[in-house]
């Protein structure tokens, strides 16, 4: 009987499955996000201060071993060495008179074929350490 009121099996399965959707979700006339807990209430006299909010963290260039920096950007854009594409303001390869276009060609005696090179290098080098770049032949003090 309950087949010929519905029609068919399928039609049975898809009205059985609204009716669990309706049942499922909240009514919309009253339904909101669920309300935020109450604020606590204030400690009584006497009690300790609650803890004191812990320190932001230190920046991340003050957990890092210090590391020496030209200030350069490099591509690997030609046939040898490194092209430098930008120069930082302030940086130690401003002061040394290092400029766009500049090809970089060895790093303390060793050939710098792409920028990982260059990169690989400054790692072990501190703040304050020299090196000596070869560019375009003629070999100058960096610091």
């Amino acid at each position: 009987m309950s087949a010929s009121l519905f029609g068919n099996r399928s039609s049975f399965k898809i009205l059985a499955l609204l009716a669990l959707l309706i049942l499922l979700l909240p009514s919309m006339s009253g339904a909101s996000a669920p309300k935020a807990a109450p604020p606590a209430p204030p400690a009584p006299p006497g009690s300790p201060a609650p803890a004191a909010a812990p320190d932001p963290p230190e920046p991340l260039e003050e957990l890092l071993p210090p590391q020496g920096w030209l200030g350069v950007v490099l591509s690997d854009e030609g046939t040898e060495g490194v092209t430098v594409t930008g120069v930082k303001e302030g940086s130690p390869a401003e002061k040394a008179g290092i400029k766009e276009g500049d090809r970089i060609l060895e790093l303390d005696g060793r050939k710098v074929e792409r920028p990982r090179d260059i990169r690989g290098a400054m790692r072990d080098l501190e703040p304050g350490d020299t090196v000596q770049i070869r560019s375009g032949g003629t070999p100058r003090r960096r610091r």
